[in-house]
């Protein structure tokens, strides 16, 4: 049967995989694996891969060397297991790519329809996360988890960091059809809707400043042209936006009480806000620091920041006030909310499973030779991208997609994790595969 051939098949695993990655890293990692099974049988019994042009290959090349390098800091790491779990798993970025190369090389699949799949399960994500804002349950009977919407993550909370990080797969969807259509028009303006809307009640607030990078970006880039009618409806939805955060106690307390607080400094207090991510990023440079070539290896920041020479706490940089004596009826609302953030500054520390931020990890993780490789990666991108002039307003998408994953001045996710490294690659695997 035709169906049931090996390229049909690869076909069918690569466009399962959005699919797959909103139901956990466990089946998109098994998902993963099958698709590279089944690409070594196509490898093995058709033999329609040519090795010679792929070892020419300059990327691929230095995939290879990136990988090695890793690797090799992981054998060589405090704990080698752990550390090799994370590095031996970057190979599966490599399959995918050449999967998807081979899929749109032979014909089997096209660029666009592979869009239109992606975007159908980010829609199918935005409605469900709607719908759990406005019934308090989503499709799948999940309910916010300490009043913050996930959606179809659940007790993952990284919804805002979905929608922020695929929104460029919506805007390569839109320039498929004609803006003109007024209906066609008023879908995607839902739709963009429906994303800001479910990034706001995400509560992720970095999710909020990708999404204000994007909508940059294209202005800058000329994405967009930007004319009465955009203008005014960019007008608007900032007016709205704003009168319903102000309205709604649940983002008010996301974005302008907790933003408060953060600001509201104790009389000598030193740490830059936001306290936690300070720390974090203190306990990494104090790593770096001590090992500045080759890092520590690779997701292995949590085993380091406990040590006493990384060891980083707010009682470090301040002299934190003595708790008030909890007496029913002599304590204050006030000082009742000032000992909530005394207990808290008490507990601070810049301990945790990575040091949420992209750059810094890398920093102190892979080491100066580590952060090498980064940044030749990003100058080849940027000399692809005017190389290949003129440009698209898809090839700008992918590259605006590309630049705020690598962002250097917002937090990020941990490199080494299956969903975030997942969502970086998503614009880079588009981007390389574009033609």
């Amino acid at each position: 049967m035709h169906y049931l051939t090996l390229d049909n098949f690869l076909k069918f695993l690569f466009l399962l995989m959005p699919l797959s990655f909103i139901i956990g890293p466990a089946v998109i990692n098994i998902n993963i694996f099958l698709l590279f099974i089944i690409y070594l049988l196509i490898i093995f019994f058709k033999k329609k891969v040519n090795f010679s042009n792929l070892y020419k290959n300059k990327l691929f090349l230095f995939f290879c060397i990136f990988f090695s390098y890793i690797i090799f800091l992981s054998l060589i790491s405090n704990d080698i297991f752990f550390s090799l779990k994370s590095s031996l798993s970057f190979i599966k970025f490599l399959f995918i790519f050449l999967a998807f190369k081979y899929l749109l090389s032979n014909k089997i699949l096209s660029f666009k329809f592979t869009i239109i799949v992606f975007v159908s399960v980010i829609i199918f994500v935005v409605i469900d996360s709607l719908f759990q804002i406005i019934f308090g349950l989503n499709f799948f009977l999940i309910q916010p988890e300490f009043g913050q919407f996930s959606g179809v993550f659940g007790a993952e909370h990284i919804l805002g960091s979905y929608f922020s990080r695929t929104i460029f797969l919506l805007a390569i969807f839109f320039t498929f059809f004609d803006i003109k259509n007024k209906k066609i028009y008023s879908i995607n303006f839902l739709l963009l809707i429906g994303i800001i809307i479910g990034i706001l009640f995400a509560g992720e607030r970095t999710a909020v400043l990708n999404l204000f990078l994007f909508f940059s970006f294209t202005i800058i880039f000329q994405v967009y042209k930007i004319n009465f009618i955009s203008f005014i409806a960019t007008i608007l939805i900032l007016f709205f936006g704003s009168v319903f955060i102000l309205n709604n106690d649940y983002l008010y307390d996301r974005y302008v009480q907790t933003n408060l607080d953060q600001f509201n400094k104790f009389e000598n207090l030193s740490i830059p806000l936001p306290d936690h991510y300070f720390l974090h990023y203190l306990t990494a440079y104090k790593i770096f620091k001590d090992h500045p070539i080759i890092g520590i290896g690779p997701n292995m920041f949590r085993k380091f920041c406990n040590k006493e020479a990384y060891f980083s706490q707010a009682v470090d940089f301040q002299e934190i006030p003595e708790l008030t004596p909890h007496v029913v009826g002599v304590i204050t609302p006030e000082e009742a909310d000032l000992n909530a953030a005394i207990s808290r500054l008490n507990t601070l520390d810049g301990c945790s499973t990575h040091p949420h931020h992209m750059h810094i990890q890398i920093l102190a993780e892979l080491g100066l030779i580590g952060y090498f490789f980064y940044i030749l990666f990003l100058v080849y991108i940027i000399f692809n991208f005017f190389k290949n002039r003129p440009t698209t307003n898809i090839d700008k998408i992918l590259l605006i997609g590309i630049f705020i994953n690598f962002f250097p001045f917002l937090p990020s996710g941990n490199i080494f994790g299956s969903y975030f490294n997942f969502l970086v690659f998503l614009p880079i695997l588009f981007y390389l595969n574009r033609k």
